[in-house]
């Protein structure tokens, strides 16, 4: 575990160890999971920014884009 400060921009400072351990490059991407108990932090799957891109051309009614976000959410953390 880490304990690490919030700059007055909102930012955070990921430990070299830790972004080494997890491939987390400059300019590259983490995703943020909001989970009862707080927030998860992960490196983005570029497989997932694929399918985001996909995704996002699509129209959705709201039980289908529920039933995606949970299956993405179970899946992140499964990852």
């Amino acid at each position: 575990m880490e304990i690490v400060e919030v700059d007055n921009r909102g930012r955070i400072l990921i430990k070299k160890k830790l972004r080494d351990k997890y491939n987390i490059v400059t300019g590259g991407k983490v995703v943020l999971i909001e989970r009862k108990d707080g927030i998860l932090i992960k490196p983005f799957n570029s497989s997932l920014e694929k399918l985001s891109h996909i995704l996002k051309s699509l129209k959705w009614d709201r039980k289908a884009r529920r039933r995606a976000e949970e299956w993405l959410l179970r899946e992140g953390e499964r990852s």
